[in-house]
């Protein structure tokens, strides 16, 4: 069973079919959602350019390059799901980013597990993004914590971090055991 995300952000171009009868046409409501996942990635980008870049013209030739490059246009029209990836991927960066820079920000930890929660609802590779934030957890944690609440700690920050992974994992597990019986 396919990962359904890619699919249920198809379904509003679809119910549009009877104004606008192309919208149901194979693969036009697809490219248009993959166009706005990249969207969505362009602006992620802007938005770690905005805090790492130090001048204007050098964020601009960041967003520029990475908008302009010929395969992330390439993903951005072929109604795949890697622009998908490509958003989640890119928007879980600058949150964790901000929990690494200030551990005690847990919104900033919540934002990165929920991103890679729904990444997973897009494709399967995005549980090795979730491995290698779950292991720089465990480190920086592990670096920070006093020796008594390390433990404690390290399971907090793991629960907060994997838990939306794990959920949407067993929920299109379960889900692909149920409805197609396989």
């Amino acid at each position: 069973v396919w990962n359904p995300l890619p699919t249920i952000t198809m379904i509003p171009f679809v119910l549009f079919r009877g104004w606008f009868h192309v919208l149901a046409s194979p693969g036009f409501a697809a490219s248009i959602a993959s166009a706005i996942a990249m969207s969505c990635a362009v602006v992620s980008i802007d938005g770690i350019a905005r805090d790492w870049c130090r001048s204007r013209a050098m964020r601009m030739l960041v967003v520029l390059g990475f908008a302009l490059n010929p395969m992330v246009m390439l993903y951005a029209a072929n109604g795949m799901s890697e622009a998908f990836l490509i958003a989640f991927m890119l928007a879980c960066i600058k949150p964790f980013a901000r929990w690494l820079t200030d551990p005690s920000d847990t919104m900033a930890l919540v934002s990165t597990g929920v991103l890679l929660g729904l990444a997973y609802l897009v494709r399967y590779e995005s549980l090795a993004a979730t491995a290698a934030v779950s292991t720089v957890v465990i480190w920086k944690t592990w670096a920070l914590a006093a020796p008594v609440k390390r433990r404690v700690d390290i399971i907090g920050n793991l629960f907060v971090v994997g838990v939306p992974s794990i959920a949407s994992f067993a929920g299109v597990a379960i889900v692909s055991c149920v409805v197609p019986g396989s």
